[in-house]
């Protein structure tokens, strides 16, 4: 239907809505509150017919068909105005914009923002940060309007993170989308989830400039499919008032009228001779035949767009297409042309795009007769431009003169909207003319970002730019009002273009132009035939007689009955391919499906996607189907029904390693993969910590006590002697823990912990010892507060607050007998500090029967020399806090400072201070240390021999100091400097110990592990500690100690934490992810982020700790009790084994025998011999056990580190040359390999000249696979395994094996030269580009790496990063690990852990299909393990190892060939 003159009024409008959602009694108050409460009403802008069109929408479905310009948006700001109103009570329901493309809903946003006052959230491909169910419950808590692309709603009800009959009002802007025979998201969204058995639907409105979209589309499409009618404005004389139609006009441009050839059939012709040549380059040099058939494809797009800029822009546009396809990346030219698939790029340009550049350059060269290239000024003229730009040229020229002109000019491809804006640019008759363009931000047209989009429109807006070259994506919905000229460049494909694109003219008296060739009568036609369509709907919405009923699309789908997911033949093929994405994957290796068809017969045709080989099904088979697109959906449909079923596919539909992800793997200009990875969890304090003392009045309170012994080497400082005093005792276990704390240049100092049993405390006594640790916490931490006069200590009470009761104060111990007490006069003394004394209550801390020579005269005032000595003073001039030791009688103020200056001299020309009494003598000082984590990891065990270092002092004038704290001597500083460091690992032990109790209490196994490896276990690598830990939740330890978030009985932590607020505190952290800096927000409850990845690491470190302290059977039962089934039987060796069979055929292709003369070892079951199995988690267990004497630990775990490193096995792979045995079908992987080898082979001296390569993983994945293959064929002889991997070490232990990790290598160099390291990453087309800045004092240098791995980039970066300032000169001046192994001596290499008994029936159960007791013949004999224990094994198979003349002769030589098995 087509008018709209029924009497609807509001009231009749809102008691319809009233009837949907239910009738409360006091409505009409509730409605005229809200009324009166909302700042913005739309309704007193709105125009008649707007009002009427918003109305019969609150009624019913409809679709609303106006021109651009009349104000659409409006009325559905108005109906989202008058249906939130009756969404105040009801939390959950939201209203849903769709607009489909970004620059749509970014537009539409701001216009309901403007007009009315409700919360609304933009969501388009970019809002990757909406990952879990989770966070979308909380944006509809928080937003009422959600404004969005399609895709991501569609995304959202497909795996419920969005249910339907949550949503109250569903718009579709440019709603002619919504065809039935379309898989446009509109039409996904309708066909799916809009069906009668839902509970509630949402009211559906709908905007369009054009009913009809496309082939086929009709107005009773649109209609069924979003379940509404259409109404428009009948009265055109009411349309006229507030909109303008352009003047339609057709600028017509014809061929040369000379005899002369045309110069375009020659430019054409040399064209096609570079494709054909390219052609038979392609041919020659690519063997892949995907990446051939992708690249062919590629070619002819390629020369598609050429030949088509040569058309349409002549000459000069074909060379700068050429040049802006040159310039840009891969990615960026694949979006330009279209292409999607892997291609060669690089060949492509040197056989293609470089010479026709070459032709083209040439040409213009020679037609203009000059060897300086083209002016644009003097060369207006065929061939350099065509035809039709030359009339572009001209109108623009005509109209440029005007005031506020702006322009739009439309064209069909991306490649004519670079160019063409270039070229405009640089034509000085079009001067005037601010040019840039407008491409697409959508899949598969990435080259302008969300943001730069919207910069360009805003410049257009402004008016800074007046002239747009803009695709497609410019002629639906964008409100530009100040457009008064529309050029078609290239003519509309659609009667839907035609009139959007017409709608961009906005201005009264806009003009709307054609450019038509003279000589193509199709284009006039087309032309006539735009009008004729447009009339003949409008006729037809104006005369027709809706009779809607609804209509169930029976669309086949997959649903999950107990979550409501649910994906279509559609989506499930956007499914696959995500699911595909996330399966593992590197540069060499792309997993996606594989899609071939066969005609079953003549009229149907039967798809077959064959998934990677790390997915659980291989391949699937479609059911007979009409066409190849309808075979492939119905393919992928199945394969991800299997999927779930087999559980890859978690109950909502997603990919199992992320539940709950969020939908877009598009693009960002941010990374945040880690921050959908983790939880935040609160840090447990141990229970012996937690107790608190309770003061009584006139009682005694009774504390453990414990002398902390601090033994310094060499012993170059004195440290004031401490004790820690608590409620609870420590665990035994406490009692024994050492820790050896690394200083610089070698000193360490030992410190242990001892008991001396509990000590009594009076009120007085417990009160002075919490205001001395207040005292010393501000001190050395929060310093600052010391600069003011008066510090008032006491004011907060610590017994409601802290989340630790223990106490460390100064101590005097009896070593004759044995017994340690307070030092209270020291404590009495340090409180007795002026600084904590009202001023009031000052009178002068100076004797005035004294002598004078018993006093000095600070800035503070005359104070006795007694009590300057051994205390804490301030100077204000320098804003530095010092411990003062001693006075200097040889040297006053007038005594030479430096440079011939006295110390008068330079306090008064550098800090203008005037000296009183210069005669007194100077004081000898040491500054107040900056607290540090003094726990970080100090190298190599740095591997540098001790040497003392001597304390710096500095020489003060008294006058310039102001006394703060007596008797706070520099020992106890010292002994400060430590305590920190020393209570943050106690208190890790501690949780270590309690974890341990809780494994002794749950099964039998548990107290066999020692709290010293469960510490290791427990603390992360993130922390930085020297013993180098690998990592269930709140007993982890994943924060490196910083000195700032000490927070002991004595110190508030000011964040206070609690369920409600902990979210919103912790978030700020997001931001920090990029560059891996700790800058975690610390609260009073130690709330801290923890990856998902780290509490699996944890327990397979516990796994590992159980392993070494005790042996496989305690590990299991571990396993066991944490609940994961790791039931072990005989007959699962024996069914893998059975199960090798499956690659019987690939055995033909390798030497099996020259295989096993390289590995040392013969198998029983030839074909484990050619099947891969990893074992990486064994292989770090085995060189672990590889000990090398008088080593620290920290040098022990950077060993094992490097021994089972990428590049270790990698080694192992050349040295032992397996990497030609590989069976491989990645040519650029093959490629990559032999490149590494050719490197590997390179003798040192040249190898330090040659350019880093990089290290393949598939060369260390060989060795893993190959000792996984062992350790199977062995029947998990884990003896057989250790005598080969005894073999493998010898090249992996060769000195100039040994790399350590590059960003750690750089992270301590920057530590040692005192310098700032940064990270940033940006996320772009899959691929990650990351940047490391190292920035100090004399250095500043970055580098930026990319690589589809985001660890790999910032490792390649950081690799660079250092090679680059070791060339420079900077290195670590300590011994390095290679110099340490060199100086140690060896210890015999021993396997433990190892407890398993392989019996005599277990190997015998195990039928090899190959001969198999040639070599392993022999009865059951016993045998003892290294570790003592007997077990019945059979007779270890013949290890051998490749002796020096190549006893591998039958092995493959060469480089690495293409393997012929896909």
């Amino acid at each position: 239907m087509g008018n709209i003159n029924e009497d609807i009024n509001m009231l009749g409008a809102l008691e319809a809505m009233a009837v949907r959602y239910g009738d409360q009694d006091d409505e009409s108050s509730m409605l005229e509150t809200q009324f009166q409460q909302t700042e913005k009403d739309p309704r007193t802008i709105a125009r008649g017919y707007q009002i009427e069109l918003c109305q019969k929408a609150l009624l019913e479905n409809i679709i609303v068909y106006l021109e651009t310009g009349c104000g659409k948006t409006h009325i559905a700001v108005l109906l989202i105005y008058e249906t939130i109103r009756r969404l105040k009570n009801s939390k959950k329901d939201i209203c849903i914009f769709l607009a489909p493309t970004v620059a749509l809903v970014e537009q539409q946003a701001k216009v309901i923002r403007d007009s009315i006052d409700v919360k609304v959230g933009i969501y388009c491909g970019t809002s990757n940060r909406l990952k879990r169910h989770h966070d979308w419950e909380k944006e509809m808590e928080q937003f009422e309007v959600f404004v969005m692309t399609p895709q991501i709603l569609l995304h959202n009800l497909s795996h419920c993170f969005i249910r339907i009959q949550h949503i109250a009002l569903l718009i579709f802007d440019e709603c002619h989308y919504a065809q039935a025979e379309s898989n446009h998201p509109y039409a996904e969204i309708m066909k799916i989830f809009y069906k009668p058995d839902v509970a509630r639907l949402p009211r559906i409105f709908g905007m369009t400039a054009s009913p009809k979209f496309g082939k086929g589309a009709s107005i009773s499409s649109l209609e069924t499919l979003l379940n509404a009618k259409v109404y428009t404005v009948e009265s055109r004389e009411e349309l006229d008032q507030f909109v303008s139609s352009p003047k339609v006009k057709c600028y017509y441009y014809g061929t040369a009228v000379n005899d002369s050839p045309n110069p375009h059939v020659t430019y054409l012709g040399e064209l096609e001779k570079i494709k054909a040549e390219s052609m038979l380059t392609l041919i020659k040099t690519i063997e892949d035949y995907s990446i051939l058939k992708s690249t062919k494809m590629a070619l002819q797009r390629l020369h598609c767009n050429l030949v088509f800029c040569l058309d349409n822009l002549g000459l000069w546009g074909a060379l700068q297409a050429c040049r802006i396809l040159l310039k840009g990346d891969p990615i960026t030219r694949n979006e330009v042309i279209e292409v999607n698939e892997q291609c060669g790029d690089d060949i492509l340009c040197g056989s293609y795009l470089s010479p026709a550049a070459f032709y083209f350059d040439t040409q213009c060269k020679k037609a203009n007769g000059t060897k300086d290239g083209l002016s644009p000024v003097d060369n207006l003229e065929f061939p350099f431009f065509s035809l039709k730009l030359l009339q572009l040229v001209e109108v623009l020229s005509n109209f440029r003169a005007q005031s506020d002109m702006k322009c739009i000019i439309f064209v069909n491809r991306i490649i004519t909207a670079r160019s063409l804006a270039y070229i405009l640019q640089q034509i000085k008759l079009l001067s005037a003319w601010r040019c840039s363009y407008l491409v697409g931000v959508h899949s598969g047209l990435k080259n302008m970002s969300r943001k730069s989009t919207s910069t360009i429109l805003e410049r257009f807006r402004s008016g800074e730019l007046n002239l747009l070259v803009a695709t497609k994506v410019g002629e639906e919905g964008l409100d530009i009002q100040t457009c008064c000229l529309v050029i078609r460049f290239d003519l509309p494909e659609t009667v839907a273009s035609f009139i959007q694109s017409r709608g961009r003219a906005r201005m009264p008296q806009s003009e709307y132009a054609f450019l038509v060739d003279r000589g193509n009568p199709k284009e006039m036609e087309l032309i006539k035939n735009f009008h004729k369509d447009e009339a003949q709907m409008n006729d037809e919405i104006s005369s027709r007689k809706s009779t809607l009923a609804y209509v169930d699309f029976k669309e086949k789908t997959y649903k999950v009955d107990s979550t409501g997911a649910v994906i279509s033949l559609a989506t499930s093929v956007s499914l696959l391919h995500r699911y595909c994405s996330k399966l593992p994957h590197d540069e060499f290796f792309n997993p996606k499906p594989i899609l071939s068809y066969s005609n079953d017969n003549a009229d149907s045709t039967i798809c077959y996607i064959t998934l990677p080989a790390n997915a659980p099904i291989h391949q699937i088979m479609s059911s007979p189907q009409p066409s190849r697109e309808a075979a492939k959906k119905d393919a992928c449909l199945k394969a991800c029904q299997q999927l779930h079923e087999l559980g890859a596919l978690t109950h909502y539909l997603l990919p199992d390693d992320q539940v709950d992800e969020d939908q877009d793997s598009s693009d960002s200009d941010c990374d945040d993969e880690d921050s959908s990875r983790r939880e935040l969890i609160e840090m447990l304090v141990p229970s012996v910590l937690r107790e608190p003392w309770i003061k009584v009045e006139n009682t005694t309170l009774s504390l453990n006590s414990y002398f902390i012994i601090l033994n310094p080497f060499p012993a170059d400082r004195l440290y004031k002697d401490f004790g820690i005093f608590l409620k609870k005792p420590f665990p035994q276990e406490a009692e024994r823990m050492e820790l050896d704390i690394q200083l610089a240049r070698g000193r360490s100092v030992l410190t242990k912990i001892v008991s001396c049993g509990t000590l009594d405390f009076t009120d007085d006594e417990i009160l002075l010892a919490e205001r001395f640790q207040e005292m010393w916490l501000k001190a050395i931490i929060d310093k600052s507060e010391f600069v003011t006069d008066f510090v008032r200590l006491g004011k907060d009470d610590y017994s409601n607050s802290a989340s630790t009761f223990y106490l460390l104060l100064p101590v005097n111990v009896d070593k004759h007998r044995g017994s340690m007490t307070v030092d209270w006069q020291l404590i009495t003394k340090c409180l007795s500090s002026p600084i904590f004394k009202n001023p009031e209550d000052i009178i002068n801390t100076c004797d005035r029967t004294s002598n004078r020579n018993d006093f000095l005269y600070l800035a503070s005032g005359p104070t006795q020399i007694k009590d300057v000595l051994n205390s804490l003073v301030y100077v204000p001039c320098k804003d530095t806090f010092y411990f003062v030791s001693d006075y200097l009688r040889g040297k006053n103020s007038f005594s030479i400072f430096k440079d011939e200056r006295s110390y008068v001299d330079h306090y008064a020309e550098v800090f203008r201070s005037q000296f009183l009494h210069p005669n007194q003598p100077l004081l000898k000082a040491k500054q107040l240390f900056r607290l540090d984590n003094l726990l970080r990891k100090k190298g190599s065990g740095d591997g540098t021999e001790p040497r003392e270092k001597e304390e710096h002092f500095v020489e003060l004038p008294p006058e310039i100091c102001v006394l703060k704290v007596m008797g706070f001597s520099k020992e106890i500083g010292s002994t400060l400097s430590l305590l920190p460091s020393i209570m943050h690992r106690l208190e890790s032990f501690l949780v270590a110990i309690e974890l341990r109790q809780k494994l002794c209490d749950s099964f039998s196994q548990g107290s066999q592990v020692s709290a010293e490896r469960i510490l290791e276990a427990l603390t992360t690598e993130r922390c930085n500690e020297r013993f180098s830990l690998e990592r269930l939740e709140v007993y982890i330890r994943d924060q490196p100690f910083e000195p700032t978030h000490f927070f002991p009985f004595g110190r508030s932590c000011s964040v206070i934490c609690d369920d409600c607020t902990k979210v919103k505190i912790h978030s700020s952290h997001d931001s920090n992810l990029k560059t891996g800096a700790n800058t975690e927000v610390r609260c009073n409850k130690g709330h801290h982020w923890l990856q998902k990845k780290t509490i699996a690491d944890f327990v397979e470190a516990l796994v590992g700790a159980f392993l070494v302290d005790s042996g496989f059977k305690a590990a299991i039962e571990f396993l066991q009790w944490i609940g994961m089934p790791v039931d072990y039987k005989h007959s699962h060796v024996a069914d893998i084994c059975a199960a090798s069979r499956t690659f019987t055929a690939l055995s033909g292709l390798i030497d099996l025998s020259a295989l096993e003369n390289r590995l040392g070892y013969q198998f029983q079951y030839k074909e484990i011999g050619v099947s891969r199995r990893c074992c990486l988690g064994l292989l770090d267990h085995f060189l672990s056990l590889f000990r090398i004497s008088k080593m620290k630990p920290g040098q022990l775990t950077d060993l094992r580190s490097y021994s089972v490193s990428n590049n270790s096995f990698a080694g192992i792979a050349v040295d032992r040359e397996i990497y030609k045995f590989m069976l491989c079908d990645s040519a650029s992987l093959i490629q990559s390999m032999n490149k590494y080898v050719e490197f590997y082979n390179t003798s040192s001296s040249n190898k330090v000249l040659a350019e880093t390569v990089p290290c393949p993983k598939a060369l260390g994945d060989l060795v893993e696979s190959c000792v996984g293959a062992i350790l199977l064929d062995s029947g998990f002889n884990l003896d057989v395994v250790w005598n080969v991997m005894i073999s493998f070490l010898d090249p992996v232990m060769k000195f100039s094996a040994l790399q350590q990790n590059p960003i750690r290598e750089l992270q301590e160099l920057c530590q040692f030269y005192n310098w700032e390291i940064e990270y940033s990453s940006v996320k772009k087309d899959k691929m990650f580009s990351v940047k490391a800045l190292v920035n100090g004092g004399e250095v500043c240098a970055s580098v930026i790496a990319t690589n589809c791995s985001k660890k790999t980039a910032k490792r390649n970066a950081c690799q660079e990063l250092c090679l680059t300032l070791k060339d420079k000169g900077y290195k670590k001046k300590m011994q390095s690990l290679e110099e340490i192994l060199k100086s140690s001596p060896k210890m015999e290499a021993k396997l433990i852990g190892y407890d398993e008994i392989p019996t005599k029936k277990y190997m015998n159960s195990i039928e090899s299909p190959s001969k198999p007791q040639e070599k392993h013949s022999g009865s059951a004999k016993p045998e003892t393990s290294s570790n003592g224990v007997r077990r019945m094994v059979d007779p270890t198979p013949q290890c051998r190892h490749p002796d020096a003349n190549g006893s591998n002769s039958q092995a493959p030589a060469g480089k690495i060939e293409k393997s012929s098995i896909k």
